[in-house]
């Protein structure tokens, strides 16, 4: 399948312990390359989260947490964005994907910037961001009856396992306090150029 979709690239952005336990299988004839560049903010890691939840550490389940972590995703990975927007940048790497475990969060902020950058009214990025409610909903069901066997209901979980406005809506509105436009957030925490950018919305715009 992943051959028949011809992708050219691949940008894993899971932490170093997610990557090791479920390897990216990939085709092994180098018909796709691999990016791994990892995205973890402070100590948490995604692949350690139900360790935590069974040692009782459920503070984190918080959409307070959620915001915090958009917030450093933008302030602390702006390298990382910029490397997989200057191979989207050249056409010779498209198609490309870039994934995280849940594909909300990590895969998230990385999607919402991109689409701001193509001009992407924030309304149409916060519905787009909505359907990972609609298109995850079956695969969550399973996650969901782990969490209750730990104790934790439905609501408690939603901020870890759905994928809510609210931490996008604030990194957003963080974002323009902060850096003022996203050109500019992309031209100096991503270090890009006006040529990338300029690339960029030639190649994906109609």
């Amino acid at each position: 399948m992943l051959q028949c979709l011809r992708f050219k690239v691949v940008c894993d952005l899971r932490t170093v312990r997610e990557q090791q336990r479920h390897p990216d299988l990939l085709p092994q004839d180098d018909s796709i390359r691999l990016l791994l560049l990892p995205v973890q903010a402070g100590t948490f890691d995604p692949e350690l989260a139900m360790d935590r939840l069974r040692s009782g550490e459920t503070d984190w389940l918080a959409l307070d947490f959620f915001i915090r972590l958009y917030q450093q995703y933008l302030d602390d990975f702006g390298p990382v964005w910029g490397r997989i927007f200057r191979l989207i940048a050249a056409p010779t790497n498209l198609p490309l994907v870039f994934h995280c475990t849940g594909g909300k969060d990590r895969t998230g902020v990385c999607a919402a910037l991109l689409l701001l950058t193509l001009g992407v009214r924030e309304d149409d990025i916060y519905r787009d961001h909505d359907l990972s409610n609609q298109y995850n909903a079956q695969r969550l069901q399973p996650i969901y009856a782990k969490f209750t066997e730990l104790g934790i209901g439905p609501e408690q979980a939603a901020p870890y396992l759905q994928a809510p406005r609210e931490p996008l809506a604030a990194m957003l509105k963080y974002l323009h306090k902060a850096y003022g436009t996203i050109d500019n957030y992309l031209l100096t925490k991503a270090r890009l150029d006006e040529t990338t950018l300029a690339a960029l919305r030639l190649n994906l715009l109609e």
